[in-house]
């Protein structure tokens, strides 16, 4: 049920996976705000059986940061990528208040945090779950005061290169599962 990251340089992966044809992409070109959120959508993803002795591993995610503003993102905020699975404990806890809800309590429910930095830059998440077929929702979080957030553009992009079962766009799927009956 966890992510594990592994980072690995863009021109290496996209070689080795034959290019991007075959991903499934969110993506979310923004002016970040101070206190502010955004839900991008998100991924099914299926499950392993552990008791196999198989790996977990269930989907790849390739995520890439493009940032236009004169300071690096770790400088800013923070901006924060979270995933919330669909429990209740993740995304059940914020989904049906989400604008209301600050975001430090977003981040207490998140399953999965990254502080993002830098200008550009891509990194890899593998996903292993291992109990059942469940929706991940993927948001951008900005948690700093007004003047400790640049107001610039920003380009994120979260691709599932394998294992998404199905996917949906932002502010969708906040109460129903998109995984395949």
């Amino acid at each position: 049920m966890a992510f594990v990251l592994r980072f690995c340089p863009l021109l290496a992966v996209a070689l080795a996976h034959g290019g991007f044809q075959s991903a499934v992409r969110l993506e979310a070109n923004m002016t970040l705000l101070p206190q502010s959120s955004w839900h991008l959508g998100g991924f099914c993803f299926g499950y392993a059986n552990s008791d196999s002795g198989n790996d977990t591993k269930v989907g790849e995610l390739w995520i890439h940061v493009q940032w236009d503003g004169k300071k690096p993102l770790e400088k800013n905020g923070p901006v924060v990528l979270a995933a919330f699975d669909a429990s209740p404990e993740s995304w059940g806890a914020v989904k049906d208040h989400w604008g209301e809800k600050s975001c430090e309590e977003k981040l207490q429910a998140a399953t999965w945090v990254r502080k993002l930095g830098q200008f550009q830059y891509w990194f890899r998440v593998d996903v292993h779950q291992e109990t059942y077929a469940r929706d991940w929702h993927f948001a951008l979080l900005t948690c700093g005061p007004a003047t400790e957030v640049e107001q610039a553009n920003m380009v994120l992009s979260v691709e599932a290169v394998d294992g998404a079962l199905a996917v949906f766009e932002p502010d969708m799927a906040f109460d129903d599962s998109s995984c395949p009956a």
